[in-house]
């Protein structure tokens, strides 16, 4: 099965719910938002009482192994600065794929470890929800402590 974007949206939404309820949104950011190649990434979490200023960019991937250096790429280049990358496990496997964007990722930041840049790779695999539903809090928790 196809990692569903709509569904990852309605997931990462509760997990705002959770941290702050109300406080902040998970919308669409295709149409939105902006990248140095013109390609914004699929969705963006802002404050509710500002929905055009993006805090942080996802992009949603459900792809091969050829493509995951795109994925990481169309992530690093979009202009918002904190990114998280979903990456689906239905086409690749589960830790060499992280590790391939993780790498990527690290070397466009010119970083040794993943947790020095302000990118994330999180898996999602329909099998352990409730595990992606734990990073991704971690990770807002992480990204939105000032907020």
């Amino acid at each position: 099965m196809a990692l569903d974007e709509k569904k990852i949206k309605k997931k990462i939404q509760a997990v705002l719910d959770t941290i702050s309820p109300g406080e902040f949104v998970c919308e669409e950011r295709k149409n939105r938002g902006k990248s140095a190649i013109n390609k914004p990434v699929d969705l963006q979490i802002s404050l509710r009482s500002q929905p055009d200023n993006a805090l942080i960019c996802i992009e949603v991937a459900d792809v091969n192994s050829t493509q995951l250096v795109n994925e990481a790429t169309r992530l690093f280049f979009d202009c918002c600065y904190r990114k998280i990358l979903i990456l689906g496990t239905n086409n690749v496997p589960q830790t060499t794929g992280k590790n391939i964007c993780e790498d990527v990722l690290k070397r466009f930041y010119g970083q040794d470890d993943i947790k020095f840049t302000p990118a994330r790779v999180i898996l999602y695999n329909e099998n352990f929800e409730k595990d992606f539903e734990e990073e991704v809090e971690k990770i807002l928790r992480e990204f939105l402590v000032r907020y």
